[in-house]
């Protein structure tokens, strides 16, 4: 006869061994989605080969290796990218349509571009000798053992190391070697020889733009993207409870009524049933 508590302990020792084992998105919140993957790129921790398409969920650690890279573009339209031999955690990391994006991603190596929406969001990038606080900026990262390079490309960033912090805007280079201060230089050429290594493997950094309300709005915007990620345009609330569509550039290009569950385009023609935003702004 086979004793209960052996039973338990057998039964504890399978579930130990086929928990790690089931899809990450099952075991998390969504954060987004591996818009592209070059090569070899793993997820939790090694566990499994990324693939395009999947999600990219809360507490993700991602590496890639040598002549690898992906683009993960995130539930609010940003997009973070790494480039080969680069390792990063998404800890913390939580996307809400009304809160924005926060969160930490803690980068141990590797170049990482982040290419982000006017979106409210709270984010820091920690490094082994800086941390990075983005807010809605373009930038590019290198990180090594001993040191943290910051390129910035639109907006600021809040860069803080050795108990000293520097506001660093676009156009600026900031260097952090080991235990020193951040301070502003010309780009290294380790730095450009690796973001050149970036751009052949994923091409230019982003650039998206998402269309703020043309009046104040406190329900805010949400991002209309289409089944691949892609950011495609804005939702607005009105006064008067109607769902504005606008794509990038601000443009109206129609509306969502959500008491009539309908789509109107911007001549206010009925279109058909439900939110066809994506199809508004050209999306599937």
């Amino acid at each position: 006869m086979i004793r209960r508590p052996l039973v338990l302990a057998a039964l504890a020792a399978v579930v130990a061994t086929v928990l790690p084992l089931i899809a990450p998105a099952a075991l998390a919140q969504e954060v987004g989605r591996a818009q592209r993957v070059v090569n070899t790129v793993y997820g939790g921790g090694l566990l499994y080969r990324l693939q395009t398409g999947q999600p990219v969920v809360f507490n993700e650690r991602i590496s890639t290796a040598e002549a690898s890279a992906t683009s993960i573009a995130l539930g609010d339209g940003s997009f973070l990218e790494l480039g080969p031999q680069a390792e990063v955690t998404l800890d913390r990391f939580v996307v809400d349509s009304r809160s924005g994006v926060t969160g930490v991603v803690r980068m141990t190596r590797g170049a990482l571009r982040f290419a982000g929406t006017p979106v409210p969001k709270r984010i820091d990038i920690e490094t082994p000798s800086a941390s990075i606080g983005i807010r809605g900026t373009i930038l590019s990262v290198r990180v090594t053992a001993a040191s943290t390079e910051v390129e910035v490309t639109e907006g600021t960033v809040t860069i803080t190391a050795a108990g000293q912090v520097l506001q660093a805007s676009a156009g600026q280079f900031v260097l952090v070697d080991g235990p020193a201060r951040p301070l502003v230089r010309q780009p290294t050429p380790a730095f450009r020889q690796e973001m050149q290594r970036v751009s052949s493997l994923l091409g230019p950094i982003p650039v998206v733009r998402a269309a703020a309300p043309t009046a104040p709005n406190p329900s805010g915007t949400e991002p209309v993207m289409d089944a691949s990620g892609r950011l495609l345009g804005t939702l607005g609330r009105r006064a008067d409870g109607m769902l504005e569509v606008r794509d990038l550039t601000g443009r109206l290009r129609g509306y969502v009524d959500p008491v009539r569950n309908q789509t109107l385009d911007a001549s206010a023609r009925v279109i058909g049933p439900g939110n066809l935003a994506p199809t508004l702004l050209g999306g599937r």
